[in-house]
């Protein structure tokens, strides 16, 4: 039998090795990586789509400042998709030993820079990385919590944008947002979270993921929760 000659024992064995890699991250890094992928679509379709219903909502006649409640459900439904996926978003990350924090500004950022105002990017981007430096920041980490960066942000783009009108109404519609879909479902997740975290056993992955969810979530439905302390950071100045 003729000797295989050296240049095709390697690639024999660089296609083990490829193959092999290629396994790895099919079933252990990919699904990871499609549910990562597809929370950060749900983020930018909530950008993109609230921005378009403030815009055509005001060239109406009359006009109308804000969401209408048809709206506002829409963008609950995607908050709510978005908080489904939340668990297992948390449970990679730790698993990559990725910050949160740092992950979700690195998303915010890129939906910014893709769906914003050109002129008003740079600032914007300001905004995001003073917030990113305030220590509330590091509770604000459900998907609710989330969301309403992108309502702030979205707000000040109008008010940054000179269309004050619209960020001025958008307002209100977030306070009302909150109040009808937002913290009804907060405090139904941090019943549910609290009534499994007992039968999990410390220490665990899944443990720890659901005890950061209820630190998360008790934070963001107090008194000092999401709308107290996003509006004081992010309330536009222009307005």
């Amino acid at each position: 039998m003729a000797k295989l000659p050296d240049w095709a024992w390697a690639l024999i064995i660089l296609t083990g090795v490829g193959g092999v890699i290629y396994l790895l991250y099919k079933y252990f890094v990919e699904p990871g990586s499609i549910i990562l992928d597809t929370y950060k679509k749900i983020l930018e379709d909530i950008y993109r789509e609230e921005k378009t219903f403030l815009e055509e909502n005001a060239k109406l006649d009359p006009p109308i400042y804000g969401l209408t409640e048809g709206q506002k459900a829409i963008i609950a439904k995607k908050e709510e998709a978005a908080e489904r996926l939340r668990p297992e978003v948390e449970r990679i990350l730790t698993e990559r030993r990725i910050d949160v924090n740092a992950w979700i500004v690195t998303l915010i950022s890129g939906i910014i820079i893709v769906y914003a105002i050109k002129e008003i990017v740079p600032m914007l981007l300001e905004k995001l990385k003073q917030w990113r430096t305030k220590p509330e920041s590091t509770q604000i980490q459900s998907s609710y919590g989330h969301s309403y960066l992108i309502h702030e942000i979205v707000t000040n783009e109008m008010a940054l944008a000179g269309r004050t009108a619209i960020a001025s109404g958008h307002l209100s519609t977030i306070q009302s947002l909150y109040n009808t879909y937002s913290a009804p479902a907060l405090n139904s997740a941090i019943a549910y979270y609290q009534s499994i975290l007992p039968q999990l056993t410390p220490g665990t992955l899944e443990y720890l993921v659901v005890s950061q969810l209820l630190t998360y979530m008790t934070f963001e439905i107090s008194a000092s929760g999401i709308m107290g302390v996003l509006w004081q950071f992010w309330y536009p100045t222009l307005i």
